[in-house]
């Protein structure tokens, strides 16, 4: 999708290690040192969830969360500018529910091998994305925090707008006040596992349910196949029905066992 490159245009020079074909080269959280204003900061190249496997991914993601003691200050999202599909839109709703609601926070989109116009004017982005509506309400939940990558291949074509884009993510970067922490990963974690476990039980009492209506109807079936039976030959529905009423008898007292 391009973080790798965007990685090296922040830090200025090359230091991650940029895929050539379709697939992500990064499989592991790889971290270089940033500078912005004076403040020091962590840069980390992830695993793609576009590229790679989605759960391997985000695993590696929170491990590495895990391991930064004082927080995570921005997550940016790297997008293809033309990726506005249906796994895509998907994926989103992923990383959203993975992460929480507190994270958006700290999210900053950045569209990845843009045109030379919309790398320019940023309007001419906004109309790629503005009539996808998951997409519009997820750039409004992250207060409009949204910018360009300009093309590492094309730096010198326009420098000062190049210039102008990495200083605009830049900025959102240091403004950002909130910190996500390891505390808020694996609180929202856990409220994703026990509304898995709900879910996950509430699959089997309603698996249950429609068992016990199948044996009900079953029941009452063969309850009506015996009194039709009586009615037409008395003789012969004596016998069948009070052999099935025993069945039915038990069946209700195996079912209060149970």
């Amino acid at each position: 999708a391009g973080k790798s490159a965007l990685g090296n245009l922040l830090l200025g020079h090359t230091e991650f290690e940029v895929s050539d074909g379709f697939n992500s080269k990064t499989k592991k959280c790889c971290v270089k040192t940033l500078s912005i204003k004076g403040n020091t900061y962590d840069i980390v190249d992830t695993p793609g969830v576009f590229d790679t496997s989605q759960d391997d991914s985000l695993k590696e993601i929170a491990k590495f969360v895990h391991k930064c003691a004082y927080g995570i200050k921005a997550i940016l999202f790297v997008l293809k500018k033309e990726r506005f599909t249906d796994e895509q839109r998907n994926t989103l709703k992923e990383i959203g529910t993975f992460l929480g609601k507190d994270a958006t926070n700290n999210i900053i989109v950045v569209f990845s091998h843009a045109s030379p116009d919309q790398i320019k004017c940023k309007d001419k982005m906004r109309m790629a994305w503005r009539d996808v509506p998951l997409f519009s309400s997820f750039i409004q939940d992250i207060e409009f925090r949204w910018s360009v990558s300009p093309d590492p291949h094309h730096l010198d074509d326009d420098r000062q707008i190049s210039e102008e884009r990495l200083m605009e993510i830049k900025t959102f970067i240091s403004n950002i006040r909130e910190i996500y922490t390891t505390r808020q990963l694996e609180e929202n974690l856990e409220r994703q596992k026990e509304a898995k476990r709900l879910k996950e039980e509430e699959e089997r009492r309603r698996r249950e349910e429609e068992r016990r209506e199948k044996e009900l109807t079953i029941f009452e079936m063969v309850a009506v196949g015996a009194s039709i039976g009586t009615e037409a030959q008395p003789g012969l529905g004596t016998v069948v029905g009070g052999v099935i009423g025993l069945s039915f008898g038990l069946g209700r007292a195996i079912k209060r066992k149970l």
